[in-house]
């Protein structure tokens, strides 16, 4: 009896162990990823695009002499701002020119002065 229940014991010992090892996987509510099946479709040209437009990502176009600026992120179908057509380089790109850049930016571009 003592060897069976000594056999018992290690028996829920190891299983108790052999539980801990083995991660889990837990999903917050309301996230993204929180169904199974969701984390393919979270990648998704659709789901990216809604994901872009509650962001503030809301253009795909602009008028004439304006030009796309601030790519969003999830889809580079959208942007944040549609600019002037002269706020068209970053800093970097001005400096390497040997121009100074505007004070003023759009979108994070800047007119080369």
């Amino acid at each position: 009896m003592k060897i069976f229940k000594t056999l018992v014991m290690a028996f829920i010992f190891v299983g108790a162990c052999a539980t801990q090892s083995f991660a889990g996987v837990t999903f917050l509510p309301g996230s993204t990823y929180g169904s199974a099946g969701s984390a393919k479709n979270a990648s998704s040209p659709t789901d990216s695009a809604t994901r872009c437009k509650q962001e503030g990502y809301r253009y795909s176009s602009c008028s004439a002499g304006m030009i796309l600026a601030d790519k969003c992120p999830y889809n580079s179908s959208y942007y944040k701002n549609c600019c002037s057509a002269e706020y068209r380089y970053t800093k970097d790109e001005c400096t390497k020119a040997g121009l100074n850049y505007s004070r003023n930016s759009c979108g994070g571009l800047y007119k080369c002065l």
